[in-house]
């Protein structure tokens, strides 16, 4: 509970005291003041009795004058009317009575006398029963209702002097008074009273006076007590009046004071209590220092309790300093623990951590799956790691945990690691230690990673390296061979045409021409499949393809080896030409091989096949597509059945060294996974083998037609210049150039060639060169020439033109030709440019 609370509890408590008292003494005053208004009305009560006995004195002491007469007694005895006029009639007068009456023993009326103001009163009669109340006293005091006044009247008995009580009335004397409102207001003023005169019994809830503060009811009643006049005195009490006024004032004072009181507890409450404390709860809600300033500079409790509050906050800020940095240290601790669990858990490496003496305390899952191991060893590990590596070099594994305890570095260590199949893979091992407090060796993290991925790697690198440099040494050999094929194709065709009538000469020559384009056709090939390019994913037939590289399988394979061909589809597919004419060669390789010892058949077929009937040979059949299946078959040894699924793994290879790589088949089945086919093959040992090939069907639309024969073009006259660093070429082509009537200045020196085309650039309609030469190449040569002039050029080469296509473009040479040509090929590309030169 607040203490601000608890005060207004205390002094709530104090409030309710005070006003208990104030109830008692408001009390107190209201019974004294009750105490003596009633005294002063008892005390009123018996001075309006005393008045109205002095009135009824009167007629008492007449009745005891005369009941005892003789002169009346005898009267009553001899009822004499002159007796009762010179004795009774001036009681009347002298008496001021009313009204004046004898009564014999009988109770009948003998005399009766009124006053003339009240003649009315002739007819009235005492009841007999009023009477015989006096046997047993002399005197009667009544009082009866006489229209709107009241009769007080008194009887006596008449009886001798020396009579007593005991004997009988000799007769009734009675006399009377009319009491009025006059005779009553008489009595009021005579007592300084207000006065209300009613018959009935007045009510408090309706007075008469309401300033009145003194009231006195006085009941007249008749003889047999009933009321017969209700008289109500009215009278301000001034002496009470001063008391009551006395006592609201000191009730006024004393409420006063009460209220007083209370207002000044609650300012001085407030400004003592409340105030301060206010303030410290709001320097506490708002974690502010500033607002205890009005709290402290004094040596109230209130100071010390806002200093303390002020050391609070201090300490608050300092310990909150030092709880967020423990938070956000826990944070960072948390973050690096679940890192370091995620990293050690989802590790693409093995990481193993064992005790000084190589048994396995805990290891990640790809742990298990690199060694083979079985789930149930994940709860109870404790095999030693040693178990897992080669026997060979579990010694130097060992002398690699000893030198790790000594302080050695173990980095990127390799090893021969042993699967729990038996199997061997070449492991990468790293180790480190773990540390106590003490900087003590206890664990031994070992972390493992499998470089049979990386080791292939490496041999398809090597392998690349090697068929890179093949392909440098085959496009070198090519350039030499086209260049000699060019000089011999060229003096053929020159012969041909001086023995003109020599039919068989001619014939022999023709032989030998086409048997130099059916070498140009090979060489052609080999630059191809030996050049390094990026895929060229179109729509080609497989038929047209298998054609066109059947020549160069043919060249490859001996003659004891019969090749054929079964086309039955010519439909396309989506694939690089150059992938295909590779399935081609590496899948007649592999037939080479199987048959070299006894020779036999190779058999190349392409046919249409539903998708629907290729069901359950690959998940990815397509039901309604179409497929072309390529089949390459054999009579060779066929395929053992225990090597049957690995022949499609790199590097597998049934070969010995030196023989092969490993990597045909594997090429194979990657080149048309990547086409979007598959592949399947069927083997007997000693029978044959046949690969089936299937490649999905594509519209035939997307093949760009065949180009049409190049037209003839007309002469146009013109001075050209050739330049090769090939002697016997230039002769040849300046020859044929100049038999066609063109002018032509042939140099086998290129920069003697630029030198001459500077001096006199104007003189020249055509540049022709080799490629490749000494110096200055033919590429270098244009590019020099095309900053001069747009002459147009042509470019003609021995090597594959795909390589050089992009760079020649880029110096807009006019066309690039391919080695070995012809001479009539030579002059009808130039007979094309120039055309082209001339309607441009």
């Amino acid at each position: 509970m607040r203490v601000t609370t608890r005060l207004l509890i205390l002094f709530i408590a104090i409030g309710f005291a005070f006003l208990a008292y104030f109830y008692l003494f408001v009390h107190y005053k209201n019974t004294e003041t009750r105490i003596l208004l009633e005294y002063d009305q008892m005390q009123r009560k018996q001075s309006i009795d005393a008045v109205f006995k002095i009135n009824k004195s009167t007629e008492l002491q007449v009745l005891s004058d005369y009941s005892s007469r003789d002169e009346l007694i005898n009267y009553v005895a001899n009822p004499s009317l002159n007796w009762a006029r010179r004795n009774l009639d001036p009681m009347i007068e002298v008496y001021d009575f009313s009204i004046v009456q004898i009564y014999d023993t009988n109770k009948e009326l003998l005399y009766s006398n009124e006053a003339e103001n009240h003649s009315n009163l002739k007819q009235y009669r005492l009841e007999p029963a009023m009477l015989d109340s006096l046997n047993s006293k002399r005197n009667l005091d009544l009082s009866s209702a006489y229209g709107s006044n009241l009769l007080s009247l008194s009887a006596s008995a008449i009886h001798t002097a020396a009579d007593s009580l005991v004997s009988s009335p000799l007769g009734y004397i009675v006399v009377g008074k009319i009491w009025d409102n006059k005779f009553f207001t008489d009595i009021a003023k005579s007592l300084s009273y207000d006065l209300a005169v009613t018959s009935i019994e007045p009510t408090i809830d309706n007075p008469p006076d309401i300033q009145s503060n003194i009231r006195i009811v006085y009941r007249i009643a008749d003889w047999k007590g009933n009321p017969v006049v209700w008289l109500t005195f009215y009278v301000i009490n001034t002496s009470l009046k001063d008391i009551q006024y006395l006592g609201r004032q000191v009730i006024f004072v004393t409420g006063a004071f009460i209220v007083l009181f209370f207002l000044i507890q609650f300012v001085l409450i407030e400004q003592w209590i409340t105030v301060p404390l206010k303030i410290l709860s709001k320097s506490l809600k708002e974690n502010r220092v500033d607002v205890l300033d009005r709290v402290r500079g004094n040596d109230s409790e209130f100071s010390i309790l806002g200093n303390l509050i002020e050391q609070f906050f201090e300490q608050k800020a300092t310990l909150t300093r030092e709880i967020e940095t423990r938070e956000r240290t826990q944070v960072q601790l948390r973050e690096i623990e679940e890192q370091t669990l995620t990293i050690f858990l989802t590790s693409p490496e093995s990481i193993v951590v064992t005790d000084l003496e190589g048994r396995v305390l805990t290891a990640n899952d790809e742990t298990f799956h690199l060694f083979g191991l079985p789930e149930y060893v994940k709860e109870h590990p404790g095999f030693s790691f040693l178990d897992y590596i080669d026997p060979i070099s579990r010694d130097d594994m060992e002398s690699l945990i000893q030198n790790l305890i000594n302080g050695e570095d173990i980095r990127n260590r390799e090893y021969q690691a042993l699967r729990a199949d038996g199997s061997s893979f070449t492991a990468l091992i790293s180790a480190s230690l773990i540390k106590n407090a003490q900087q003590v060796p206890v664990r031994i993290i070992l972390i493992t990673r499998d470089l049979t991925e990386i080791k292939s790697l490496e041999l398809q690198l090597l392998q690349a390296q090697k068929m890179e440099s093949l392909g440098t040494l085959a496009g070198g050999i090519a350039h030499d061979f086209n260049n000699i094929m060019t000089i011999i194709a060229g003096y053929i065709a020159v012969s041909s045409a001086k023995i003109d009538g020599h039919t068989e000469a001619q014939d022999d020559l023709d032989e030998a021409l086409k048997a130099c384009l059916r070498a140009k056709n090979l060489i052609s090939k080999i630059l191809t499949f030996s050049r390094n390019s990026e895929k060229l994913i179109q729509s080609v037939s497989i038929a047209e393809i298998l054609e066109e590289s059947l020549p160069m399988i043919r060249a490859s394979i001996p003659t004891i080896i019969e090749i054929s061909t079964d086309i039955q589809s010519r439909k396309n597919c989506l694939a690089d030409p150059t992938e295909i004419q590779q399935v081609l060669i590496n899948l007649s390789s592999n037939s080479f091989y199987a048959m070299r010892k006894g020779g036999g058949n190779l058999t190349f077929s392409v046919r249409d096949v539903p998708g629907f009937e290729l069901i359950g040979l690959d998940p990815e059949v397509k039901i309604d597509k179409d497929y072309i299946q390529l089949c390459v078959s054999d009579t060779g040894s066929g395929i053992q059945q225990d090597i049957f699924s690995r022949i499609f793994d790199p590097y597998f290879s049934t070969k010995t060294t030196g023989e092969g790589t490993g990597l045909g088949l594997s090429i194979v089945h990657g080149i048309v996974k990547n086409s979007g086919g598959f592949i399947s093959v069927h083997s007997v040992v000693e029978e044959g083998t046949q690969f089936n090939i299937y490649l999905p069907v594509v519209d035939s639309s997307a093949i760009p037609a065949k180009s049409h024969p190049t037209p003839s073009y007309p002469f146009v006259p013109a001075r050209i210049m050739f330049v090769d660093d090939e002697v016997s070429l230039t002769e040849l082509f300046g020859e044929s150039l100049t038999g066609a009537g063109y002018a032509v200045d042939v140099y086998s020196d290129s920069k003697l060639a630029f030198a001459a085309f500077e001096a006199a650039p104007q003189s020249y309609d055509l540049v022709i060169a080799d490629v490749t030469m000494p110096i200055l190449d033919g590429i270098k040569l244009a590019g020099m020439i095309r900053a001069i002039s747009d002459i147009p050029i042509i470019l003609y080469t021995g090597y594959s033109v795909y390589n050089m296509k992009s760079e020649m473009e880029s110096i807009s040479v006019n066309r690039i030709l391919s080695k070995p040509i012809l001479p009539a090929d030579m002059i009808n590309s130039v007979k094309e440019v120039l055309h082209e030169r001339s309607r441009n």
